[in-house]
């Protein structure tokens, strides 16, 4: 069955790499609906790291004249989380992430993906209290 938005392209994309899905632990088999599912959309319910959660942040459209096909292009952007407790294997799996992502041929519903790339990368600092901070 083809993918009905971006997001759900984005993890059948991921999910189709043999090596994200062992990078990330993803065991989930939907047809025997067992296994951890390491890959959600909008949000994720108490997985053990490593897991990835791909959101729609936003979009902006212009508009054309009529087609039969289409009137406008969107422009817009995913946010993927990678939570990870290691800084440097977040940053390895983004790396992989988007090694799989960047210029993939995604297609949903009606739609074709033009052009695909990462913007930026961020990482959440982590505040650990103790003796030495």
């Amino acid at each position: 069955m083809p993918a009905t938005d971006l997001c759900e392209a984005v993890i059948a994309e991921l999910k189709a790499s043999p090596s994200v899905v062992a990078a990330f632990g993803d065991t989930w088999d939907a047809s025997a609906d067992n296994g951890i599912s390491k890959f959600f959309y909008d949000y994720s319910n108490q997985a053990a790291e490593p897991y990835l959660v791909c959101m729609e942040i936003g979009e902006s459209y212009d508009y054309m004249t009529r087609t039969p096909l289409v009137n406008y292009t969107a422009t817009g952007q995913l946010l993927i989380e990678i939570h990870q407790a290691d800084r440097k294997a977040a940053r390895q799996l983004g790396v992989l992430v988007d090694s799989v992502l960047s210029d993939a041929a995604l297609t949903w519903l009606g739609c074709q993906l033009m052009e695909f790339r990462i913007k930026q990368a961020s990482f959440v600092p982590v505040t650990v209290s103790g003796a030495n901070n």
